[in-house]
This record gives structure tokens, sequence and C-alpha cells, in this order.
């Protein structure tokens, strides 16, 4: 899937939020892709990416589970003083902090994901398909949300997707929810 925002947004607070479940690994697989800006599997099954050639990161935690959904939450600010608020990232409603790389995204970097270039979900360009399935993706336009906006714990202690057409998107913000499979379109 692709998309190409007709303007630009807020370039600096930004949150992304999507559910993924496997299906292939041990390859290179990329989940969302816009100019410099992609999260990726690599071969090892980390989850690793890069935010304008800013910031850079590869966690120390794989994902080989493909019976699992998996729900990731990038959230940036990058006017933030402190080098890890810029951006936070969560699986599963837990915030990342352990990590095999980890390079800070520079202070007050404009972001090319809210910017009116081309966004793919699914593949880089026409390239590293994503072998898997993408559920309820959101990206919100002007805020660095946390994972409570997007899912919550049951009484099991399963991480699970709640409600969210409620949220303010901002202007090239959408949700993606794959509801009605006759008219994919119509998200």
């Amino acid at each position: 899937m692709h998309r190409t925002p007709g303007s630009a947004g807020n370039r600096r607070q930004v949150t992304l939020s999507y559910w993924l479940k496997r299906s292939g690994l041990g390859t290179q697989q990329v989940h969302f892709h816009a100019v410099t800006n992609y999260w990726q599997f690599p071969a090892t099954d980390k989850m690793g990416g890069d935010a304008d050639g800013s910031g850079d990161w590869r966690t120390n935690q794989v994902f080989r589970d493909p019976s699992a959904w998996y729900h990731f939450v990038y959230a940036f600010d990058t006017d933030q003083t402190t080098g890890f608020d810029r951006l936070q990232i969560y699986v599963n409603g837990v915030e990342i902090t352990s990590w095999e790389a980890w390079t800070d995204i520079t202070i007050n970097t404009d972001l090319s994901i809210t910017n009116s270039t081309i966004q793919y979900w699914g593949a880089h360009g026409g390239s590293y398909w994503l072998d898997g399935y993408l559920s309820q993706v959101a990206l919100i336009d002007g805020q660095q949300l946390t994972p409570s906006s997007f899912g919550e714990f049951d009484d099991n202690g399963i991480w699970r997707p709640i409600d969210i057409t409620g949220l303010t998107f901002g202007t090239t913000g959408y949700l993606l929810d794959f509801a009605d499979s006759s008219n994919l379109g119509n998200d």
C-alpha cells in the first residue's frame, strides 16, 4: 500500500501505531517506508529502523512468533531536549529500553513521515515486502501519544486493541481499519 499526502503536516510530532502478525521469518521485511524513514525486521528477526538519516536503532529483542499479533507504537517529538524522549518505541504496550544499537534523532529534525512524500506500508518502495498482516494502522499528525491511546491490557494481562475512531488524526493523519474487505479503499 502507498499514499502521498497532499500537503505537509506537523513534521516534529507524530505517532505511528499498527498491529502486525508475521508469516515469514529470517528475511528483511519492511513495515513502513517514507523517504529516509523506515521500520523493518532485518534477516535477524530483530526490529530496526531509521528516522531521516538522523536516528538509527535496532532492538535486542527478536520477533519470531508467527502466531502472535505485535502492536508497535513509534512516538516522535523531535523538539524534546533529551534524546530518548524524541522517539519512544513500544511493543504490546511496553516501551523498548534494551537496544543492540541506538542513535538519538537530532533535535528539531523535520521528519518526512508527515511531509507530502510517498509513504509505503509493507514494502520499501518496491522491495523487501512484509510477509505478514497489518491491522488498525494509524498515523497521528501533531501528537506524541502513548500506547494507552491505542490499546489496553485485558484481565489476563494480554494487550488488546481499543476503539480509536475518536482520536484526532491531524492534517496528514489517517486510520486504516481494514473493516470492509469488499472495499479496501473505504478506510
